[in-house]
């Protein structure tokens, strides 16, 4: 029993396992590259599922998120107002 004490535990056992120590692998899709920024509002958005937004896309605030190196995509919320505007005339 004290051998086994002093020897430690095998590789096989509790932290020290192989799955542990082999790191963690990066995502295959970024989450930053989802994320667009809008050049008429000037706020940070992206597509988001249902049950997170019913609209399906969220708008963040202004300046929360780094625009640099962010696609430059018109938000929906700035499409539907334009086109809203283009209607009435």
């Amino acid at each position: 029993m004290i051998d086994y004490i002093i020897s430690g535990r095998s590789k096989k056992e509790g932290l020290h396992s192989d799955n542990y120590n082999k790191g963690f692998d990066s995502r295959k899709i970024k989450i930053d590259d989802g994320i667009h920024y809008c050049n008429n509002c000037n706020h940070t958005w992206s597509k988001v599922a249902a049950y997170v937004d019913s609209s399906r896309w969220r708008k963040y605030p202004e300046g929360n998120i780094p625009i640099l190196g962010k696609k430059r995509i018109e938000c929906p919320g700035c499409k539907t107002l334009r086109k809203g505007r283009n209607d009435n005339y």
